[in-house]
């Protein structure tokens, strides 16, 4: 009886939430600057304090290369002076696909009140791939949006 209770207070809860929101960032090879085989970007401002990851993917769009296409390039999603692999772990940047399969030790949950980050790695120089577009998702509640059930 207490499972059941439970379940009907979660789906209350979620019945009165607000929109899930969605943070975004687009990139493309030409955003890659930096003459070393990494680098970051921040996905947006800090998340709401609180805020719970639901999902994550990684849409790319024009696969990542050099000249004569011989780099390996992938991404991680996490937090900024955090564990920048958290949510997504070697996501395959070469492959033009929606991925969510490289998913991290903490795919969703608690992220409150920290900022994002998308690290671009790749066996060569970031600054020399000559192609590439891909565009990361997080989708997340705010919990201050949502109503107390009672």
């Amino acid at each position: 009886m207490a499972f059941y209770k439970r379940v009907n207070t979660a789906k209350r809860t979620l019945d009165r939430a607000a929109s899930v929101r969605r943070r975004e960032l687009a990139i493309t090879h030409a955003d890659l600057d930096e003459a070393d085989g990494q680098q970051d970007f921040d996905i947006g401002a800090a998340l709401p304090a609180g805020a719970i990851v639901l999902y994550a993917y990684v849409d790319v769009t024009t696969k990542f290369q050099n000249a004569g296409d011989t780099d390996t390039t992938t991404c991680d999603v996490g937090v900024k002076a955090g564990t920048v692999n958290a949510i997504i772990d070697g996501a395959d940047l070469k492959t033009v696909a929606k991925t969510d399969a490289t998913i991290g030790a903490k795919p969703a949950g608690f992220f409150g009140a920290v900022t994002l980050q998308l690290r671009v790695d790749s066996d060569v120089n970031v600054d020399t791939l000559t192609a590439g577009e891909a565009t990361v998702n997080i989708l997340y509640v705010d919990p201050s949006d949502v109503a107390v059930a009672t």
